[in-house]
């Protein structure tokens, strides 16, 4: 079966999680048995959205819940990382990731060198 990513959320919020998986029904088994990572200990099953991200490219990835957050980054899971480590100038900030291979925070963006 094909290996795909997939954004996890909880409803009605924008921060979630990432996992690779064949199926959305994998998908979800992987963001319950992995909720205390990326949701409150409050959530519901019925809280726990699933939703394929078709520009994923997630071959290099292990099926299973994405801990890594520059991995699902870089796979196209995420559009961004918050509080992430910038790999350019190392300040705390929100993180992107484009096309041509350049990885940065904001600061980085505003300079020009994405």
């Amino acid at each position: 079966m094909m290996k795909r990513g997939y954004f996890l959320f909880k409803a009605g919020e924008d921060c979630g999680g990432a996992v690779v998986a064949t199926s959305v029904k994998e998908a979800k088994r992987f963001a319950w048995a992995n909720k205390e990572e990326w949701c409150d200990p409050y959530c519901e099953y019925t809280d726990v959205r699933v939703r394929w991200v078709r520009d994923s490219k997630v071959d290099n990835l292990p099926i299973g819940y994405v801990s890594d957050l520059m991995a699902a980054l870089k796979a196209g899971i995420y559009g961004y990382v918050i509080e992430a480590e910038c790999p350019e100038c190392k300040d705390q900030d929100t993180v992107v990731y484009n096309e041509n291979g350049f990885m940065g925070c904001s600061n980085c963006v505003k300079k020009g060198e994405l």
